[in-house]
């Protein structure tokens, strides 16, 4: 059966670097790229009433320093001038600055600053199956945020905070249809990680916190992850074992419902998940070049009678033991 879609084109540019006027520490880019997509229709199961294609013509250009010691910037802009993707635009620009801490420390300031505007894609404007079908005359998506990250690598600590806001936005509703709001969408989203060290002793965490003004957004508002464990040597050149657990949480929320005759995730008011905590036990071994594993599943759902559901009717899997062996051979 031959491929519904086929994609093709080239991208040509120069790019000159920050040395290269040095008196403007700067350096730049320019591209421009050009893509076709030919669409065409299956004979045993109709995608689109007709064949179809579309062409993109884009610009991208760049400027740039990333020779400072202590301060390094980019700045790019892109702009569709013609085709399916005519007059989307997209502007980043990414800021890091070094500062000096204590005697040998640094501390890394990322700054990341975006906005965006994006038509839908193909497949959301147009869609002809058996069971569900959508022709819509979209609008194009404005999105538009910012984004500072603290890094401490010394002690393996990272702090995020964002907003982004969002016109335009599409989804599936529950009648199986994409449906576009007028309302602006803005989340406001934390996250921070870690990693400590202490002896044998080993923690990974990662927290991530989202806040949104409008229920079409189906997300938890809290998303832990953990994983403790024990790193050792049991036998000197031969055997090292990890001894832990990870767990998994997030906070209540409404999940997307899942449509298999549309392969598609819509939105859904009526089933409840999150406020399970998941937890996993694990052994982990290398001896020499061999790496094995061994790990035991859904531990909570013992407890829980297995009410954990990632989807509606689509529960976490039950607990259970699985194991694995990697043997890596010379050359």
């Amino acid at each position: 059966m031959e491929s519904p879609i086929v994609h093709y084109g080239f991208m040509i540019g120069v790019k000159l670097n920050d040395k290269t006027f040095d008196f403007l520490k700067t350096g730049f880019s320019l591209n421009a790229e050009y893509s076709k997509n030919e669409i065409y229709n299956f004979k045993e199961m109709l995608i689109l009433d007709n064949n179809s294609e579309f062409n993109n013509f884009a610009i991208q250009a760049a400027a740039f320093n990333e020779s400072w010691q202590y301060f390094n910037w980019k700045y790019a802009y892109k702009l569709g001038l013609n085709g399916y993707n005519k007059g989307d635009l997209e502007n980043n620009l990414r800021v890091e600055t070094k500062v000096p801490f204590g005697k040998k420390d640094t501390l890394f300031l990322n700054l990341n600053a975006f906005a965006k505007l994006e038509t839908p894609s193909f497949w959301e404007s147009n869609f002809y199956g058996n069971r569900v079908k959508w022709e819509n005359n979209l609008e194009k998506v404005a999105k538009r945020g910012i984004e500072l990250t603290l890094r401490y690598p010394k002690y393996r600590q990272n702090l995020s905070i964002g907003i982004e806001n969002i016109e335009g936005y599409t989804y599936f509703g529950s009648d199986l249809n994409i449906h576009q709001t007028n309302d602006p969408i803005q989340v406001l989203y934390l996250g921070y990680n870690t990693t400590i060290h202490l002896g044998i002793l080993r923690n990974r965490l990662r927290i991530e916190y989202q806040n949104f003004n409008n229920s079409l957004l189906h997300l938890p508002n809290l998303a832990i992850y953990n994983s403790t464990y024990l790193n050792f040597v049991a036998i000197k050149k031969v055997l090292t074992l990890q001894l832990g657990a990870d767990v998994y949480y997030t906070s209540e929320f409404k999940p997307l419902n899942y449509n298999p005759a549309g392969m598609i995730f819509y939105n859904q008011n009526e089933f409840v998940t999150g406020n399970r905590p998941i937890v996993d036990v694990f052994v982990n071994g290398r001896i020499r070049r061999a790496r094995i594993f061994v790990k035991y599943t859904n531990l909570t759902s013992i407890f829980t009678q297995n009410k954990v559901f990632y989807l509606p009717n689509y529960p976490v899997e039950s607990a259970r033991l699985k194991f694995g062996v990697s043997w890596l051979f010379y050359d």
